[in-house]
């Protein structure tokens, strides 16, 4: 899987926002598609989502966090 998940900073490590999951997942490459076609467009929509991420309206118990990210990176080959 090529995503993003968001956590929360907090101590002694970091936690996912619950009950729900804040996730994105890159679509799936097709096996004829090469790398240097599939990496920019799943690299875009990545950036797309982390600068457009906001929280839930109904999440109220996280509406004041600071989310943090965490990518999911591959290289060619992985």
């Amino acid at each position: 899987m090529i995503g993003i998940e968001v956590w929360l900073a907090t101590e002694p490590g970091p936690t996912i926002p619950s009950p729900g999951i804040y996730a994105w997942e890159a679509p799936s490459r097709h096996e004829a598609e090469s790398w240097s076609a599939f990496a920019p467009g799943a690299n875009a929509k990545a950036a797309d989502y982390v600068r457009t991420f906001s929280w839930n309206p109904n999440d109220l118990k996280h509406a004041s966090e600071i989310p943090f990210f965490n990518l999911t990176i591959v290289e060619d080959g992985d």
